[in-house]
């Protein structure tokens, strides 16, 4: 258990997982290690080539190594450097919610979904307002 703390004395088991008030995120460490999801990157899609290469495409884990370190990639480039702040900084969560709310119902419903698009789209390109020429 260890040592019994006082109320006003106890530590939170978690400071970096939640913004502590009053503190710039750009002074805080990073959260995720960007070295660490390169090697990991590399690791799935060489073992991912590798397993094509020695077992052929009937291996289930070739395509499964590729596809993660694929994913892993872009999360690798998406992640903050040195001189840039991560790709995610200036996105909104509504607008995040809204995206994946659209691409879920594009996958469930394609035959709604497609037309649907298409109208919309179709729309927006024929009522938007003329630019005034100078």
């Amino acid at each position: 258990m260890g040592i019994a703390l006082a109320d006003s004395v106890r530590r939170d088991p978690w400071p970096r997982l939640h913004p502590l008030p009053n503190v710039d995120v750009s002074d805080r460490p990073p959260l995720v290690n960007r070295p660490l999801v390169l090697a990991l990157a590399i690791a799935c899609t060489v073992g991912g080539v590798l397993s094509v290469a020695l077992g052929g495409f009937e291996n289930p884990w070739a395509g499964s190594l590729i596809r993660v370190g694929v994913v892993l990639w872009v999360v690798w480039l998406a992640l903050p450097t040195s001189t840039r702040p991560a790709a995610w900084t200036g996105i909104s969560p509504w607008a995040t919610v809204l995206v994946v709310g659209i691409l879920l119902f594009a996958v469930r419903r394609p035959i709604v979904f497609f037309p649907l698009a298409i109208a919309v789209i179709s729309a927006v390109l024929i009522l938007k307002p003329k630019r005034k020429r100078p």
